[in-house]
């Protein structure tokens, strides 16, 4: 489901909340997924998290620590308003990323974008192969290998897509209208995936896990949220988005009895029977 909004599995979020923001956005009406999505990301990719993961991730691992001015730039600018110019700065940073992975693994991909896509079959491959193979991780590999193909570096020509997320049309020229918070947040997506790239080939030996809040993170974040514009919304909390995300898939429930002939009998359980009857049903 979350393929329909150009958006992937999200590194290093719980299982729970990706399934809680793909659940949402299904029973969703088409003119709202997108605004969910935004709304929901919005909250993952927060000052906080974004200072703790420059501080303690992005500038402390190989190849993405080489992009730690550009990486810092790009946040800076977006939340001075300044969507575009954060998405176009942070491009050629994942393609930098990822010819530096295909370097350390002494592959050339050459000056073009082919040879991205062909470095990240063989990521696919190798993992297929691998003797410490993990089912898991290869599905979130080919998910990023066909967003990356289909979406990302498709032909400008061939892209379809939403809110323009193209790198070939947006810096090229040929896509005017691209100043979207989600594109912004796709690239950070993109970022991490690159980092758990990293990670499982132990160019990286750093957790796979969110890093805690420090003071200098905390610093940071607050440096963050002060260039945000005066007219700009309030952030919602993760725990206020999750709120929000089971209020709707509940009321979609409520207005749909036909659709969970299963809450009948799971309102008369206790407990944790009601409880596990109830996430089946919201998450089925």
């Amino acid at each position: 489901m979350l393929r329909t909004v150009d958006w992937l599995i999200p590194a290093f979020q719980t299982v729970a909340f990706t399934e809680t923001l793909a659940r949402a956005i299904e029973i969703s009406p088409e003119h709202e997924k997108l605004e969910v999505l935004r709304e929901s990301v919005a909250a993952i990719y927060s000052p906080p998290y974004l200072a703790a993961m420059y501080l303690h991730r992005y500038i402390q691992v190989p190849h993405i620590s080489e992009f730690a001015n550009r990486i810092d730039e790009s946040f800076r600018v977006f939340f001075s308003g300044y969507r575009s110019a954060a998405v176009t700065l942070m491009i050629p940073v994942l393609e930098g990323v990822l010819r530096k992975v295909a370097t350390s693994a002494n592959r050339n991909v050459g000056h073009g974008t082919k040879g991205l896509i062909v470095e990240l079959e063989k990521l696919v491959e190798e993992e297929k192969s691998s003797p410490e193979r993990f089912d898991e991780r290869l599905f979130m590999f080919e998910l990023l290998l066909d967003f990356m193909r289909d979406k990302f570096l498709k032909n400008t020509d061939l892209y379809t897509g939403h809110q323009n997320f193209n790198r070939h049309g947006i810096l090229h020229g040929v896509f005017g209208d691209f100043d979207e918070d989600l594109n912004f947040f796709r690239t950070v997506m993109l970022l991490d995936f690159l980092l758990l790239i990293l990670i499982y080939r132990r160019l990286a030996f750093v957790s796979v896990f969110t890093p805690a809040a420090t003071d200098e993170s905390r610093a940071l974040a607050a440096e963050y949220s002060n260039l945000r514009p005066v007219s700009a919304p309030k952030l919602d909390s993760r725990e206020i988005v999750v709120v929000k995300l089971l209020k709707r898939i509940g009321s979609h429930m409520m207005e749909n009895p036909a659709d969970y002939p299963e809450f009948t009998e799971a309102v008369q359980k206790n407990g944790a029977e009601f409880a596990e009857a109830l996430r089946k049903m919201m998450f089925q």
